[in-house]
């Protein structure tokens, strides 16, 4: 999937992306070399709440560090 998108420098955007933490898989978020662009992080949301075993939400929070494009992959291992 490609998705463009711009982001002003120091703006963060936040990435929703369907997970489920019990299947030890979650999101990772990897950024090529030169990209002006900087992970903050990322969390986990169950939904609905409290349901053992639902599948939910990973955030993942990137922001512009700099001037130019970049590339984020998103691997879901």
């Amino acid at each position: 999937m490609d998705v463009h998108d711009e982001t002003d420098l120091d703006r963060v955007a936040a990435i929703e992306l369907e997970a489920n933490v019990t299947t030890g898989f979650r999101w990772e978020a990897q950024l090529n070399d030169d990209s002006p662009l900087r992970v903050l992080g990322a969390e986990y949301l169950h939904e609905p709440a409290g349901m053992l075993g639902a599948s939910g939400i990973q955030r993942v929070y990137v922001c512009g560090a700099g001037r130019g494009s970049g590339e984020l992959t998103l691997r879901y291992k």
